[in-house]
């Protein structure tokens, strides 16, 4: 990961409005963090490795198990993020209502995971084309899910509990 992206992860912090939320879940955020560097120098390595010597790694199992890997660390993270708006899933209704941001985070990280242990399997089975098929429609589905229930549980709140936060 650049520098300019590592700089990035630690200003973020700083100019977020709700930077005492951040405060609250700083563990997570850092690890997080560290993770994101690690898992694109390890994308940089395989870039690296095929380049010098092309064919020794079967590329497509090592990225998918990798994002897979990915999923499952942050999914992992998600029910534990407080409001902000750099880090989880910030639709403006999850951002109006705390009810709301906590439960899309628990959903967000239950699908993470399981999409994350599922793309984990299926690059142990699948190859080329098929598994980044699935690869893309499991990240669809677990990244829709959560939005689309953040905006249904938002639209069963009361007016008076549709406030920022």
């Amino acid at each position: 990961m650049s520098p300019a992206n590592a700089a990035l992860f630690m200003v973020l912090p700083v100019i977020d409005p709700r930077k005492r939320n951040i405060e609250k879940f700083r563990g997570f955020y850092d690890a997080f963090c560290l993770f994101m560097m690690a898992f694109m120098l390890g994308v940089i390595g395989i870039i690296l490795s095929e380049s010098f010597n092309p064919g020794k790694l079967r590329v497509e199992f090592l990225v998918t198990a990798g994002c897979g890997l990915l999923f499952v660390f942050v999914g992992n993270m998600m029910p534990k993020f407080k409001s902000n708006f750099f880090a989880g899933i910030r639709t403006p209704w999850t951002l109006s209502s705390n009810e709301v941001w906590q439960r899309t985070h628990r959903l967000a990280g239950f699908a993470w995971v399981s999409g994350g242990v599922l793309i984990i399997a299926l690059s142990f089975i699948l190859r080329n084309v098929a598994l980044y098929a699935a690869l893309l429609g499991i990240i669809a589905l677990v990244t829709v899910l959560p939005i689309v229930m953040s905006y249904i549980w938002y639209q069963k709140l009361p007016e008076s509990e549709k406030q920022p936060h």
